[in-house]
């Protein structure tokens, strides 16, 4: 978990697929409008203190728009998610325990 200045730098982040940036250069080939669709969008900017709020399943979706947007996860959002996959690893771990020692 992110802490001091860290934790108050914004995240970059996708925006909705609804928002398209008209201003975009097309990428060679692309026509029509299906051509700004084809190609990423810049992303929204994200507290990364909004961010440790999220469920493990928001940080793994956002993370897999990331990757599909073709942007490189940023070392905070991995780090949070990272930390997230690991403390859900432990409640999963905790409740077979607790269930092996009920028994």
């Amino acid at each position: 978990v992110a802490t001091g200045a860290d934790a108050e730098q914004p995240v970059a982040t996708l925006p909705p697929a609804a928002h398209h940036v008209p201003s975009l250069p097309v990428p060679f080939g692309l026509t029509g409008t299906n051509a700004f669709q084809q190609h990423r969008t810049p992303p929204v900017i994200h507290s990364i203190t909004k961010m440790q709020k999220w469920s493990l399943e928001q940080l793994e979706s956002h993370a897999k728009e990331l990757h599909d947007g073709g942007y490189q996860l940023p070392q905070a959002v991995a780090i949070l998610l990272a930390d997230a996959r690991r403390k859900e690893e432990k409640r999963q771990a905790k409740r077979i325990a607790n269930r092996k020692s009920a028994c």
